[in-house]
């Protein structure tokens, strides 16, 4: 099927009405989307978020295997890296399109926090007390937060407490 079709409304008038599965304020398909139209872009956020879930076990086999995998570091940095990147493109994507979901609301915020503790858990282990004080405020603070978000959605007030542009710098500067 295709992404657009038209219909003809009383006056004579040809409209285009979308048979997508994206949100009603979705801007029009651009390139790739004209280019495969066949592809479920709307589920892309969330499969955004799986792959990020995947990248964790990843990420911690490579941080033990091979021992003497040389260039080790920077890979290791390459696929937080893009798991960071893919973090900010899955929610930039859901609201963009107007596909944000309440399963992808839940597992956004679990991918991400699983991924920065496993980082800061294998960094602790390799390098001791210098980076596991840092570390366990670090994610004392986010099971906080996490809890809070929590504990106002059960009063009704989750918007009180919704992720603003402050928390994302600062998320991305630490």
């Amino acid at each position: 099927t295709t992404a657009l079709s038209a219909s003809v409304s009383g006056g004579g008038d040809v409209e285009e009405v979308s048979d997508s599965k994206l949100g009603p304020n979705a801007p029009p398909p651009g390139l790739l989307r004209r280019l495969l139209p066949g592809f479920p872009w709307h589920q892309l956020p969330n499969y955004l978020t799986y792959i990020r879930c995947l990248s964790i076990p990843i990420f911690m086999v490579l941080c033990y295997y091979p021992v003497s995998f040389p260039s080790r570091a920077p890979v290791l940095s390459l696929i937080f890296a893009l798991a960071s990147i893919t973090d900010w493109f899955d929610g930039f994507l859901a609201r963009r399109w107007d596909i944000t979901s309440p399963f992808g609301a839940f597992l956004d915020p679990v991918a991400d926090k699983l991924m920065v503790s496993t980082a800061l858990i294998l960094l602790a282990g390799r390098y001791g007390g210098i980076v596991a004080i840092p570390s366990a405020i670090i994610m004392a603070r986010e099971v906080g937060v996490s809890a809070l978000r929590e504990w106002m959605a059960q009063q009704g007030k989750r918007d009180s407490v919704k992720v603003g542009m402050q928390g994302k710098v600062k998320a991305a500067l630490t």
